[in-house]
């Protein structure tokens, strides 16, 4: 973790000294990581005669971190915190602020949110004194990143929208296939320089037809169904259908790189 003020260690200083005022017991606890405000952070410690060790930067998987029961998140500028994540997948009780970046981990046992002092306090005692519950199977693939990527693709598209039947492919598909049927439409679209009489003395009239319907349909139909699209993409409510077959096989898997 980054020492930083921002990262929340002022509320865990406040969190910290709230709990020996209520308990009587001045906590010891490690603190992990370095940053631009590590000097001033145990400046602060040492004043308040809080019982912290700083134990610098360390991997997420070393060895000594796999011993403890209980991390502390007290952030409130994390978006989602990956070491929140790791220690509920490595089974330790989390105890973090009542904050949106935290809103997927308050639905697993092990973890508990507070949103004051005494609730801190609270949450912390309880910690302490259990014993965190087992991680179901379930538990664990909503840890993973395959899960992640998961609920990366439904933000983007709902469960509704990934089981249509792509109404504006399959509408545009018609109206395509009725463009390129009428008559009127290729008979107007113009031959190109090469099909004017001068230059068309050798070729058949079957020639001729099927050149002008192939025009007709990458030229006219083609404009009419970029408007049509435009109309339908605009027209159509958060809950209709759109393709999302292509997204799903090009999205890749995600994954962590330390």
């Amino acid at each position: 973790g980054k020492a930083l003020w921002s990262k929340g260690y002022r509320q865990l200083l406040n969190n910290l000294k709230e709990y020996r005022r209520k308990k009587g017991v001045n906590l010891e606890i490690d603190v992990y990581g370095s940053g631009p405000d590590s000097a001033l952070i145990k400046e602060e410690v040492q004043r308040e005669g809080l019982a912290w060790s700083f134990c610098g930067p360390v991997d997420h998987a070393a060895p000594a971190i796999h011993d403890y029961k209980v991390m502390i998140n007290p952030s409130l500028s994390d978006v989602v915190c990956t070491t929140t994540a790791e220690a509920l997948a490595m089974g330790k009780f989390v105890v973090c602020a009542d904050h949106p970046s935290n809103e997927f981990f308050k639905t697993f046992r092990n973890c508990f949110v507070y949103s004051s002092l005494k609730e801190f306090v609270l949450c912390l005692d309880h910690a302490l004194a259990a014993d965190p519950a087992p991680l179901t199977a379930n538990d664990r693939y909503r840890l993973s990143w395959d899960a992640a990527t998961e609920r990366l693709y439904d933000s983007v598209y709902t469960g509704s929208r990934r089981k249509s039947k792509h109404v504006i492919d399959r509408t545009l598909a018609d109206l395509h296939s009725k463009l390129a049927s009428w008559r009127l439409l290729r008979d107007w679209v113009p031959l190109g320089p090469d099909d004017v009489a001068g230059g068309v003395s050798s070729r058949s009239e079957d020639t001729l037809r099927v050149k002008r319907d192939l025009k007709a349909v990458s030229m006219l139909s083609l404009s009419f169904l970029a408007v049509a699209g435009l109309a339908l993409s605009s027209s159509l409510t958060q809950d209709d259908d759109l393709p999302t077959a292509p997204l799903r096989a090009a999205l890749p898997r995600l994954r962590y790189n330390a």
